[in-house]
């Protein structure tokens, strides 16, 4: 399949302006970043919360690590490459769980919540017709600082309703395809 509308364009750390963007227009999003204790103070999250609040994000998937024990200290090491004392880093996961269950609880028709268990590939975000994609590294910098993708297909609902409905023929690119077919399969492992 190929889509001649496909537009990509690399960013040097994640482009925070882009996303808060994409997020005043969404209808249809999905955050699979591991974990969000940061949302719960910055741009993204305040942006979250008035979108919803508005009635202008309809569907907020958010899809939350749950991690195994024994990869679970590497992997805080990898969001969070600053050094973190063992006993921190399971704080990093109960603060992102604190306030994604505020969200949830605050706007209960809007938005799913999930503890997912597979260990994330990378950092993906779904939202309106953008996907933002970045990647995980055992780096001193966080994802946020690294490469990022972000790729825009020609409608919002395209995405949509690729994650929430696989079966369906699309005429989405294969490599738009890998990135909500990644979130899709961490959203129905957390359903089984």
């Amino acid at each position: 399949m190929s889509n001649p509308r496909l537009d990509v364009k690399v960013h040097q750390r994640l482009p925070l302006k882009l996303v808060l963007q994409a997020l005043e227009t969404a209808s249809f999003a999905v955050l699979h970043a591991a974990i969000y204790s940061n949302f719960a103070d910055n741009a993204v999250g305040k942006m979250l919360q008035e979108q919803l609040r508005i009635g202008q994000l309809k569907q907020l998937y958010i899809l939350q690590l749950q991690p195994h024990a024994h990869w679970q200290d590497e992997f805080a090491a990898i969001l969070r490459p600053k050094p973190i004392e063992k006993p921190a880093i399971p704080s990093l996961y109960q603060q992102s769980h604190a306030w994604c269950q505020q969200l949830q609880e605050q706007f209960p028709h809007q938005l799913h919540f999930h503890l997912i268990k597979s260990l994330p590939l990378q950092p993906i975000l779904l939202i309106g017709n953008r996907i933002f994609a970045g990647q995980y590294a055992h780096s001193q910098t966080t994802s946020a600082d690294g490469l990022w993708l972000e790729i825009a297909v020609a409608e919002q609902q395209q995405i949509a309703t690729r994650f929430l409905t696989p079966k369906l023929t699309t005429t989405l690119d294969n490599i738009t395809l890998r990135y909500i077919d990644e979130c899709r399969f961490a959203y129905q492992q957390c359903l089984s």
